[in-house]
């Protein structure tokens, strides 16, 4: 460690870091819009991915997202609105710091959940 003019005041073992096993993960379902700040954002599980490329299509096979980095989200919205609920297809590629090329693909499952139970009661 040193202080603030460069000089060195500590000396200390020399420690070895270790680069561990990446890892990708997909979600297939998210819930936008429905209940705010709860599972409104679909997002990759990742873990020592050093480059990332996604890719989201609606069912016509038109682009309506694309992430660069995992530690971005998809919010459900393609030109500032809600997509409607249904079925997306997401196409990854991402490589590991471990040298590990991930190549994924599959379906996101937007759910338009609506909360219907009723706050009043209703007598007999």
């Amino acid at each position: 460690a040193s202080n603030a003019y460069g000089l060195c005041d500590w000396y200390s073992e020399t420690y070895q870091i270790n680069i561990g096993e990446s890892a990708l993960e997909c979600p297939n379902a998210f819930s936008p819009g429905s209940t705010e700040g709860i599972n409104d954002e679909w997002k990759v599980s990742y873990k020592s991915i050093i480059s990332f490329e996604c890719q989201i299509f609606n069912r016509w096979g038109q682009k309506i997202a694309e992430l660069t980095d995992p530690s971005q989200g998809w919010d459900g919205r393609y030109h500032g609105k809600l997509v409607p609920a249904g079925v997306y297809y997401y196409v990854i590629r991402a490589k590991g710091s471990d040298g590990k090329e991930y190549k994924l693909n599959g379906d996101i499952n937007i759910i338009n959940f609506k909360d219907n139970r009723r706050t009043t009661s209703q007598s007999r």
